[in-house]
């Protein structure tokens, strides 16, 4: 809980809400000062403890803020890594793919194809046609 003097806003708040604040709003808003505030709380979590104070303050005026919904995939394997997320509250999954599986399933995806493109030109129209890989039926296009 932040202290101090009855003239600042920011009394009885909890650290993780000011943060929470500070990362709301536009980066066009953002005060230095609250962001060298907050930087010993951003220090005491793990990734930041060796950082320098004026490399937290520059995350903190520079981030983006972003709430995501349940279920929302973030990233994808083999996506760019420019830049990283900071997980302020709740979970999150990881799930990898090995070379393998993602052959796998490249191969499945193409038998699928073909099945569906030998379909004829009524059963594509009526949509009626439906195909099985690897026990997982769908319907044809």
């Amino acid at each position: 809980v932040i202290m101090g003097t009855t003239g600042n806003e920011n009394v009885g708040k909890e650290p993780m809400d000011l943060l929470r604040e500070c990362l709301a709003k536009p980066t066009s808003r953002r005060k230095r000062a609250s962001a060298e505030e907050l930087s010993s709380f951003v220090r005491s979590l793990q990734f930041f403890r060796n950082m320098k104070t004026s490399n937290i303050v520059n995350v903190l005026l520079n981030a983006r803020y972003r709430r995501c919904s349940q279920f929302e995939v973030v990233f994808q394997q083999g996506d760019p890594a420019d830049l990283f997320y900071v997980l302020l509250e709740g979970e999150v999954s990881v799930y990898t793919t090995t070379k393998r599986q993602l052959l796998d399933s490249m191969r499945r995806n193409l038998i699928a194809r073909c099945a569906v493109s030998t379909l004829s030109a009524e059963e594509k129209r009526l949509g009626a046609a439906k195909m099985e890989v690897s026990g997982y039926e769908e319907a044809g296009a």
